[in-house]
């Protein structure tokens, strides 16, 4: 999204006096012009969010299970958060990666608790096993 910043910047600009886009209703495009600081906190906001982008594509596989990567993959992801929301640089949005870190704790302990976190595991196990000999 911040390679298109120019692209945004220079639609906001000219968007008003274009007949090729439609004209909004008790606004003009000039009011959802992006100063620095807005860029700058989506540039915050863009490194947060691909944690969890990261973290989820450790799941994906056809090849071998991944359900045993749940909890150590939460405890990773919590761990980035925790320290981006002590970050200084992090503070405007702090608040909101604290939000995330509750969201993050619900499903750790969630899947910390169910039997099929623990046979999956196991059946990985097994599987290294086979896969190994």
């Amino acid at each position: 999204m911040l390679i298109l910043r120019q692209a945004v910047n220079r639609f906001t600009n000219l968007a008003d006096e274009s007949h090729e886009v439609p004209t909004l209703r008790n606004k003009t495009y000039d009011n959802f012009k992006l100063n620095r600081s807005d860029w700058r906190h989506l540039g915050l906001i863009h490194r947060v969010l691909k944690e969890p982008a990261t973290a989820q594509q450790s799941f994906s596989s056809a090849k071998h299970p991944t359900a045993w990567k749940m909890i150590p993959t939460l405890e990773c992801l919590a761990d980035r958060w925790r320290s981006m929301a002590l970050d200084p640089q992090y503070l405007p949005i702090a608040d909101a990666i604290k939000a995330g870190l509750k969201n993050v704790d619900k499903y750790f302990k969630k899947t910390s608790q169910l039997d099929v976190y623990f046979i999956c595991l196991g059946e990985y196990y097994q599987f290294l096993q086979l896969v190994l000999i």
